[in-house]
C-alpha cells in the first residue's frame, strides 16, 4: 500500500485524475443517497419503482462496459475521458426535472454508464501507464 499512495503522490499524472474520480464516484454516492430520500418521501415512489429506478441504473454500467470497445475504435482514450463530462452535466441537471421513476432511472442509466466508461478508461491509462497486471 505504501508503493500506491508514493505512487500516486509522486506523478502528478495519477494524482488529478486519480482525485477526479474519487471526488465524483463519492459525489455521486451521495447523490444516490438524497435521491432514495426524495424518491420515497418528495416524489411518493413505491418500493418497487425504487426497485426498478436503480435497475435501469444497473443496467447503464453494464451499457458503459459494452460501449468502451466501439468508443475506442473511434476515438483514443484521453479524449474519450475528457469529453464524457460533456454528456454527463446535462444528465445532472435533467436530475432537477425528473418527476417519474422511468425519468430519474434512465437518467440514473446514463450516469452509470457514462461513470463506467470513465473508471474503464482511467484504469486502462494507469495500467498502459505503469504496465500494472491486474
Amino acid at each position: 500500500m505504501k508503493e500506491g499512495i508514493t505512487a500516486l503522490f509522486g506523478n502528478r499524472a495519477i494524482f488529478i485524475p486519480t482525485w477526479t474520480i474519487f471526488l465524483s464516484n463519492f459525489a455521486s454516492s451521495l447523490c444516490i443517497v438524497v435521491l432514495t430520500f426524495y424518491a420515497l418521501d418528495i416524489l411518493q415512489f413505491t418500493k418497487g419503482q425504487l426497485g426498478f429506478m436503480f435497475a435501469l441504473s444497473a443496467a447503464g454500467g453494464l451499457v458503459g462496459a459494452k460501449i468502451i470497445k466501439p468508443l475506442r475504435a473511434k476515438w483514443r482514450r484521453g479524449a474519450i475521458y475528457t469529453y464524457v463530462p460533456l454528456f454527463d452535466t446535462p444528465a445532472f441537471i435533467l436530475f432537477f426535472l425528473a418527476d417519474s421513476w422511468l425519468f430519474l432511472g434512465i437518467l440514473l442509466a446514463i450516469r452509470t454508464a457514462l461513470a463506467t466508461v470513465t473508471n474503464i478508461i482511467f484504469l486502462a491509462i494507469l495500467k498502459k501507464q505503469h504496465r500494472i497486471i491486474y
